[in-house]
């Protein structure tokens, strides 16, 4: 008789195993998929964008699309942009250019091209000149005026849609602010721009705004690139169709790399604009339509792994590092997530949309990683962005408790990674503190930007509670798991 039950409990036991085994396995192609989504939306994001625009002053028809179920092909009429004038000279003796009227070769363009200087670039800390990496004559925006506008044209309005989409609208809603900088001309022969990433003139900076004026050249196209994929742009006479009053403009994201390449015939003449990431609406009319969170590319991938009994049923904290680079330790902490760009900003939004609790921190590896035999990475996380800090008097070892005031460390065993951290933004440094040995030195920690996201018990889903704290009621002991073992840490709060 006890060898019976003891044989049923032991197939008890083997069938409780095998459902537990099919658990794991749906539960691990769930976050397999979602972790593919994720890396998938990282390459094919909008990092920059672009359009033209007609600027003879007249009526213009263009086909648009509908976004319906069937595509259907009208045509819709706009006013076009009036004339672009540009002055520039000493006072009282200044010169205004008009386009797309004034050609290359008249006397008032040939003063502009007096009127212009070598334009040089900047590496590190300095202002390089070197014709042979970038060749273009440029005026500061204190040097000349235009009546160009890219608020009126709806350039900024267009560009806000893009890089900056938000599922909803409250006091952190974010738009662009464009700033003029220069004014650039690329002219044959051999005008360019070789490849290079923008140094941020400002912290909230968060991308670029490049128009270029309807006059005749070939060559000259912007070329953009990020995570592997590339974007151009042609605003030559043959890219653009040979329309003379075309104006043209791309908006690209600040730590894309980008490039001009080289002139061939004729001269580029384009307007520089910085866009900032500000707090509030900033559309001129007020009634610009939010984006749907539904058509967010994460965003039914999500929904779906949530409805699912299977996907973390005791709960888990979804860990996801930013993908595009920010100033996360500036003297401008408050940015994030206000400043997210991309991919993380859909990611993000799409995690609001669906009323999870997310938060955007810096993520520093622990000195303690080294000692354990496995690969664990032991990671503390801050509860908020913090400027660069310089500690004296502290040992080598960012350990728990040394990282008391930075945050607390991450539980493993609560905690799952979707990518790794080369998919990630850069690194930047964090803290800096003397060490104390056989010689003094010191020890600099840099951390990354990354997001955390709290997955509920699956019961509790359609309740989006939320805790005090964010690890508050997810189950993540694991008996297995021999280094499994820091319970002070198993109520983060961040």
């Amino acid at each position: 008789m006890r060898a019976e039950r003891l044989a049923e409990k032991k197939e008890h036991i083997e069938k409780k195993r095998q459902v537990r085994s099919l658990a794991q396995m749906v539960e691990s192609k769930l976050l397999e998929d979602l972790s593919s989504c994720i890396t998938a939306e990282s390459v094919r994001a909008t990092f920059a964008c672009g359009d033209t625009l007609d600027c003879s002053g007249e009526l213009e028809s263009r086909a648009t699309v509908d976004s319906g179920t069937l595509p259907a092909t009208h045509t819709k009429s706009r006013q076009a942009l009036p004339p672009v004038d540009i002055r520039f000279g000493a006072s009282g003796e200044g010169v205004t250019l008009s386009f797309p009227h004034h050609a290359a070769d008249s006397a008032e363009f040939q003063r502009l091209l007096t009127a212009c200087q070598p334009a040089s670039f900047g590496r590190g800390t300095q202002e390089v000149l070197d014709e042979k990496y970038r060749k273009a004559g440029k005026l500061d925006r204190t040097s000349f005026a235009t009546t160009f506008c890219p608020y009126e044209a709806g350039i900024v309005d267009v560009v806000g849609q893009l890089l900056l989409p938000q599922a909803t609208q409250d006091e952190n809603s974010r738009s662009i602010r464009a700033e003029l900088y220069k004014l650039n001309v690329y002219s044959a022969p051999s005008g360019k721009f070789k490849a290079h990433v923008d140094t941020p003139r400002s912290e909230t900076q968060v991308g670029s705004l490049v128009v270029c004026l309807p006059l005749s050249h070939e060559g000259g196209q912007l070329v953009v690139r990020h995570a592997g994929n590339e974007i151009e742009f042609d605003w030559s006479d043959s890219g653009n169709e040979k329309k003379p009053s075309r104006i043209s403009w791309a908006a690209f994201y600040s730590d894309c790399e980008h490039e001009v390449l080289e002139v061939t015939s004729g001269h580029r003449l384009t307007l520089t604009y910085n866009l900032y990431s500000i707090r509030g609406l900033g559309h001129l009319a007020g009634e610009t339509a939010v984006l749907d969170a539904s058509s967010l590319p994460l965003y039914q991938p999500l929904r779906q792994a949530l409805e699912s009994p299977g996907f973390l049923r005791q709960g888990r904290i979804l860990a996801i590092w930013l993908t595009h680079s920010y100033p996360h330790t500036s003297t401008m902490v408050d940015l994030l997530p206000s400043a997210l760009k991309g991919a993380d900003m859909a990611l993000y939004e799409a995690f609001r949309a669906l009323n999870l609790w997310c938060k955007v921190v810096p993520v520093m590896e622990s000195s303690y990683s080294r000692f354990y035999d496995d690969d664990r990475n032991v990671y503390l996380a801050g509860s908020k962005f913090m400027p660069f800090n310089e500690c004296k008097n502290r040992s080598g070892n960012l350990d728990p408790e040394e990282g008391i005031r930075f945050g607390s460390e991450i539980p493993s065993r609560k905690t799952t990674w979707l990518n790794s951290q080369a998919q990630g933004g850069d690194q930047q440094a964090q803290m800096a503190y003397m060490t104390y040995g056989n010689e003094p030195g010191i020890a600099i920690h840099y951390s990354r930007a990354a997001m955390l996201v709290r997955i509920p018990p699956y019961l509790k889903r359609p309740e989006a509670e939320r805790p005090k704290k964010f690890y508050e009621g997810i189950d993540g002991y694991d008996s297995d798991d021999e280094y499994d073992s820091y319970h002070e840490y198993d109520s983060y709060p961040i």
